[in-house]
Formats: structure tokens, sequence, C-alpha cells
């Protein structure tokens, strides 16, 4: 009798397992994609920031952010060079995206283009 009782109950603990294991993998997602825009956010090497292409400035980043959030859309963000300039601009844009809570997606010089 112990014998049987000892079986359920290591089936029963490997199906918990299992159940709780499957459970999360399902349940863990990775990011969900924008439905919005994605706008493409750069830093060059003088410090001049573009938003798609134009000239902007930070004030400006916000108010367009603010809009690009509303649209549930996102950012591609890449900054030129780690010239002294673009690095105190791309640290001040980086600032601003975070304030805005938008999902921001780190370009390199292969995929910015």
């Amino acid at each position: 009798m112990r014998g049987i009782f000892t079986i359920i109950v290591i089936v029963l603990v490997v199906l918990l397992v299992l159940f709780v294991v499957r459970r999360r993998t399902i349940s863990t997602k990775g990011p969900r994609p924008p439905k919005g825009p994605i706008a493409r956010v750069e830093v060059h090497e003088d410090g001049t920031v573009t938003f798609d292409g134009t000239d902007i400035s930070l004030d400006e980043l916000r108010v367009r952010l603010k809009k690009l959030k509303e649209a549930d859309g996102a950012v591609w963000y890449y900054r030129d060079s780690s010239d002294k300039d673009a690095e105190e601009t791309g640290e001040a844009v980086i600032k601003v995206v975070i304030e805005a809570r938008i999902p921001v997606r780190l370009m390199d010089e292969q995929t910015h283009r």
C-alpha cells in the first residue's frame, strides 16, 4: 500500500512541476512590438539631434515623443560616434526618451540606415 501511495505522490509532484514550468513559459513574453509609428532619433558627431531626418531641439523632442507615445509608437536610437559633443547630447536624448516612457531600440552602424 505504501508503494502505491509513494508512486501516486511522485506522479502528482511531477505533474505539478510540469504544469508550473509550462505555465511560466507560456506567460513569459518578450517586449510587445509597437503598433504605431517608429521614429528614428539620431545624435550626430557635432551634437545635433535629428528626428526622422529633421534637426530638432530637446524641447521639441519631448513634444514629439509624447505624441509618439500616444500613438503607441517607438524610437530607434543611434549615436554617430563617441565624440564628446555627441556623447553629452546622446545622454540628454536618452534621458528625454526615458522620461517619455516610450519603447526604444538601440541601433548600430549597420542597422540604423
